[in-house]
């Protein structure tokens, strides 16, 4: 019996680990069930990283890639309240279409590979708010407003909270805190 060569790649790792996330949570990812998905064997996957905060990390800076794209294809032409508000949305998508995956956006603080993905995020951002800022601290605390309120509402909101009086569609909820948090960021 000969056995197949596969062509594993870090893309098709990272593919797999978001959607063992998603069926089987964060806490549960290991390299057992990605290679199980890629049908290899685990020992495989050390070829591709040195262990499972390796691969956590790299994959926190391959989500940020992703949004990054997003948000940049989204924006182009947009500025004011309309572009963050893109930008909070594009977030918000993320965190709702990938629900177990997002909070790896907020769990791996200490990255050792090139931090450019989470830096273009948090500029961007930054960029979007300097219009309404009236100093360069003031612009450091609407962004930390902004990234605090907005990942918190989302945490909460994934675990459970706000469901008093809340309509079906989540969207219509976030719209609303939306519109406040940016109202109060940004007069």
């Amino acid at each position: 019996m000969t056995l197949k060569k596969r062509n594993i790649t870090q893309e098709k790792i990272f593919q797999a680990a978001i959607l063992v996330i998603e069926t089987e949570g964060l806490e549960n990812l290991s390299f057992p069930l990605i290679a199980q998905k890629l049908e290899i064997k685990t020992p495989s996957m050390y070829n591709h990283f040195k262990n499972k905060q390796d691969l956590k990390a790299a994959l926190s800076l391959y989500l940020y890639d992703h949004l990054n794209t997003s948000m940049q294809k989204k924006l182009v032409g947009i500025s004011g309240e309309e572009a963050i508000t893109i930008f909070t949305m594009t977030i918000f998508d993320f965190a709702f279409t990938y629900p177990n995956t997002y909070p790896l956006l907020q769990e791996v603080t200490e990255v050792t590979k090139d931090r450019n993905s989470m830096a273009l995020y948090s500029n961007t951002l930054r960029s979007l708010l300097k219009d309404f800022a009236s100093s360069d601290e003031d612009l450091l605390f609407k962004h930390r407003a902004v990234r605090s309120m907005l990942h918190g509402y989302i945490s909460l909101k994934l675990k459970g909270f706000f469901k008093r009086d809340e309509s079906d569609n989540p969207y219509v909820d976030f719209e609303r805190f939306n519109t406040q948090m940016i109202h109060l960021i940004l007069n």
